[in-house]
C-alpha cells in the first residue's frame, strides 16, 4: 500500500493538478480531496453514483436554568467559546471545538451536548479511480472531523489532496500517508511559503520531495531538496485544465513525467 499527500504552501501552485493526474495514471486508485473549503478535484474526476455521508461533531447546550454562574466552565475553555454575560453562560458557536470538556467541568450538570452538522463526504467513481470528497459547511470554522472521516476511505494507491498552508487540516490530511509531494513554482513567494510546508513535514518525519510546476527556466531559486519532477509551463495544459480535462490523458510527454514521478516516489516509500 502507498498513500501519497500532495501539499503546497499556497493555493495556486498546482496542487490539485498534480493530484489529480496522479491519480488517474495509477490503476484502482483512490483521490481524497481534503481541501475542504474548496474541493476542486471533483470538477476534473467527475465522479458518479455519489453516495453522502454527514459529519457532524457534538456542540455544548446550555440549561440556564440549572446554572449557578459558577463560571467554571468559562474558565476551562481555552478557545473562549464561552463567556458569562447578563447572569448567563453564552455559546461563541464558531469558537466551540467541541472537546466536551465544559459538560465534564460543570458542577450542575447545565451543560449537555447535542449532534451539530459540519459538513459531509461525498463518495463517487471516476473510471478506475474511488473519488472522495470533503465539504466544509458554510460559516463553520474548524473542519478536521471531516478530514478524519475522508480518511477513513484511504486504500491502496491512495493520493490525498491537502488543504493549502500548514494548519491543522493540513497536519491531519498527511497523519497517515507514507510519502509527501510539496508542489511548488519557481518565485520567492511560493518558496516562502515552501519553507513552512517543508518545516511541517520535516517535523511530522515524513519523508517528501518536490515537484516545481510552471516551470520556464531557470530563476535562481534554490529548492535544494529531492526534486521529483519539473513541469513545463504549458498554454496547452492551461487550456486543459479550464475545460475540466485531465492533461495526463491527452498528453503522452506528461503522462510520462507522472508515471516517472510516482515510480520514484514508491521506490521512495519502499527503501525508507
Amino acid at each position: 500500500m502507498s498513500s501519497i499527500g500532495i501539499l503546497s504552501g499556497k493555493g495556486g501552485t498546482g496542487k490539485t493538478f498534480v493530484s489529480v493526474n496522479l491519480a488517474s495514471i495509477i490503476d484502482d486508485s483512490t483521490y481524497i480531496d481534503c481541501d475542504i473549503e474548496e474541493p476542486n478535484g471533483r470538477l476534473f474526476l467527475k465522479p458518479n453514483d455519489i453516495k453522502t455521508e454527514l459529519v457532524t461533531v457534538k456542540n455544548p447546550v446550555i440549561n440556564n436554568d440549572l446554572c449557578v454562574g459558577c463560571r467554571r466552565c468559562v474558565s476551562f475553555c481555552e478557545f473562549n467559546a464561552l463567556a458569562f454575560v447578563d447572569n448567563k453562560v453564552l455559546l461563541i458557536d464558531n469558537l466551540c471545538h467541541s472537546c466536551g470538556g465544559c459538560s465534564i467541568i460543570c458542577p450542575q450538570e447545565a451543560i449537555t451536548e447535542e449532534e451539530k452538522v459540519i459538513g459531509k463526504v461525498e463518495i463517487g467513481k471516476s473510471n478506475n479511480t474511488k473519488c472522495v470528497t470533503g465539504l466544509l459547511n458554510v460559516s463553520v470554522a474548524a473542519g478536521v472531523p471531516i478530514i478524519s472521516k475522508s480518511l477513513e476511505y484511504m486504500s491502496e494507491n491512495t493520493i490525498v489532496d491537502c488543504p493549502p498552508g500548514s494548519s491543522c487540516e493540513v497536519m491531519e490530511s498527511i497523519s497517515k500517508v507514507d510519502y509527501c509531494i510539496l508542489v511548488v513554482e519557481p518565485t520567492k513567494f511560493s518558496y516562502h511559503n515552501y519553507l513552512m510546508v517543508k518545516e511541517l513535514v520535516t517535523t511530522l518525519k515524513k519523508p517528501y520531495g518536490v515537484v516545481i510546476n510552471k516551470y520556464e527556466k531557470d530563476t535562481g531559486i534554490e529548492f535544494d531538496d529531492n526534486i521529483l519532477a519539473r513541469i513545463n509551463f504549458d498554454p496547452q495544459i492551461a487550456e486543459e485544465l479550464s475545460i475540466g480535462n485531465i492533461p495526463v490523458n491527452n498528453n503522452k510527454e506528461l503522462r510520462e513525467i507522472f508515471n516517472n514521478l510516482y515510480s520514484n516516489v514508491c521506490k521512495e516509500i519502499a527503501n525508507d
